[in-house]
């Protein structure tokens, strides 16, 4: 679960996540990560509009997003994939 979340905070990929609140209620979450410090990860959050701070013990599940970054999809249109045409 670590290494996702490292992945995401290095690569500025958003990450998706199914997180236990302190009410026990349970949502899922886009990251995209900030900050990984002890027991918390820091990171803006689309669905609140604002940078929140998650409980890494909550987190049930955290898998790559399949939804794009900004950054990611401006590479993914200026890259030239012409080598891999053949």
């Amino acid at each position: 679960m670590l290494n996702v979340l490292r992945k995401g905070l290095l690569t500025q990929s958003p990450v998706d996540m199914i997180y236990l609140s302190k009410k026990n209620s349970i949502s899922e979450r886009t990251l995209t990560v900030y900050e990984i410090s002890g027991e918390e990860v820091k990171g803006y959050c689309p669905l609140r509009r604002s940078v929140r701070t998650f409980k890494i013990d909550h987190i049930l599940s955290v898998y790559p997003s399949m939804v794009p970054s900004k950054r990611n999809s401006y590479l993914l249109e200026t890259f030239p994939f012409s080598f891999l045409k053949k």
